[in-house]
């Protein structure tokens, strides 16, 4: 209800305004902005699920996120001043290699986004049909139609502001579920000391975890994340909100983690659904719905923000209309059919982290190499983008359909491909250049 009336407060009259933030906001608010947009319900669900299940190396194993991230801040995002003040990626591509290419992206950018709010809507599904029994079906639609009519109506703006509120329900809740965690148990000390070596054993000694490790590094650099970097004032803000935010979800995750152990330590079969066993286990009546209440914040911090963007690029990059054209009825419209699409796709998979890897085909074996290498000064013509994702999407679907007992999922070989025929155009092209210069230096 909250987040419906900060929409009709702030909502956006103009197409202008649906698209635009009206200030520039402070370092405090677009850290908190890329924590609650990055940090969703089904991103709690699947932390404190894994650490139930594989112990404290599962720290490790999401640690492909912390370092990429850290990456990302440090050597990406100081490259990206000329394009702050942009709407979408598709806008990078299209300044970077042609704007041929933009309506492929903005699709791409569509597609990995409306899959991250069905990844949101499927984890609160599941949640509310395992507190109080509901048809998971139900819960999805109900809780789409609350994310669609406050993004629908109050565009970016409502979104930042509405995260800075919910960014503050997160950390409570979680911080007092893992705090009553640990009171059960009897302090950290007494946790570690009787749970099983195996979940105390750090190492990462299967390949699996490995390729668990190589996923989440995927996943930060992605367009909503992206969003958010272009509303910076600067990028020594960009650079300073990401960091902040990263060394935030960290330690969040640390404290998901705490749960997840706790859980194990009562449970130790258990494997999925933590948050909520946990909550029913320890929590009285009437608190448990703090936990629910936070869960729902992060459910729609995240749904919300790639619900724009994926509005945005589906507007500006797909049907290439201007912002100026006041089409906010059409925009809201939008809006809502994408939310149906999202609804579909967290009712066709089974496991969030189905969804996740499927989502994360959209976007890493097709644009996000690309809009690296190009950021940081490597540029290919546009043509030979073109074979450079062919290329990663057949050898992800050839990879997937030939190889029986896959140690390494698909969307890894799709990247792979994709680096390395990215690359190999870059540098032939650059050899190219080179010898031509000798030639006419001989001449």
């Amino acid at each position: 209800m909250i987040n419906i009336g900060v929409a009709i407060y702030y909502g956006a009259k103009t197409t202008k305004g649906y698209f635009e933030v009206r200030k520039k906001y402070s370092l405090t608010t677009l850290t908190a902005t890329m924590f609650a947009t990055a940090v969703g319900a089904s991103t709690i669900i699947l932390v404190s699920d894994k650490f139930c299940e594989h112990g404290i190396k599962f720290f490790f194993m999401l640690s492909g996120n912390y370092i990429s991230q850290l990456i990302v801040a440090l050597f990406i995002i100081t490259k990206m001043q000329k394009w702050l003040g942009c709407l979408t990626p598709a806008d990078v591509i299209a300044d970077i290699f042609s704007p041929k290419l933009k309506s492929l992206c903005g699709w791409c950018s569509v597609l990995v986004s409306i899959g991250f709010v069905a990844i949101q809507l499927h984890a609160f599904g599941k949640i509310i049909q395992y507190f109080y029994g509901f048809k998971m079906e139900y819960v999805v639609i109900v809780c789409s139609l609350f994310v669609v009519i406050y993004t629908a109506w109050g565009g970016l703006n409502s979104v930042i502001r509405t995260d800075i509120f919910q960014f503050c329900v997160i950390i409570i809740g979680i911080i007092f579920l893992a705090k009553m965690g640990l009171n059960s148990v009897g302090g950290i000390s007494a946790l570690l000391s009787e749970l099983p070596e195996d979940k105390l054993d750090w190492r990462l000694n299967d390949i699996g975890e490995f390729n668990f490790f190589l996923n989440v590094a995927l996943v930060g650099f992605n367009p909503s994340f992206l969003q958010r970097v272009f509303i910076a004032k600067d990028i020594i803000q960009a650079r300073n909100a990401s960091l902040l935010y990263n060394f935030l979800a960290m330690i969040f995750f640390i404290i998901v983690g705490v749960c997840g152990l706790v859980a194990c330590f009562h449970n130790p079969s258990l494997t999925t659904m933590v948050i909520p066993y946990l909550s029913q286990l320890i929590l009285p009546d009437g608190v448990k719905g703090l936990i629910i209440a936070a869960i729902l914040a992060a459910i729609m911090s995240t749904a919300d923000s790639d619900l724009n963007i994926a509005s945005v690029s589906l507007y500006r990059d797909v049907f290439k209309k201007k912002i100026n054209q006041n089409n906010i009825k059409f925009i809201r419209w939008l809006t809502f059919l994408l939310g149906i699409g999202s609804i579909v796709i967290a009712l066709a998979f089974n496991q969030i982290i189905d969804i996740l890897f499927f989502v994360i085909d959209f976007w890493a074996v097709t644009f996000m190499f690309p809009l690296i290498f190009g950021i940081l000064g490597m540029v290919i013509d546009y043509k030979k983008l073109y074979i450079v994702i062919g290329a990663s999407i057949f050898a992800m679907i050839i990879y997937q359909l030939l190889v029986a007992n896959k140690l390494i999922s698909s969307n890894i070989i799709g990247c792979v491909v994709n680096i390395v025929t990215y690359l190999g155009f870059y540098f032939y092209k650059k050899y190219l250049y080179v010898e031509k210069n000798k030639e006419a230096s001989v001449i």
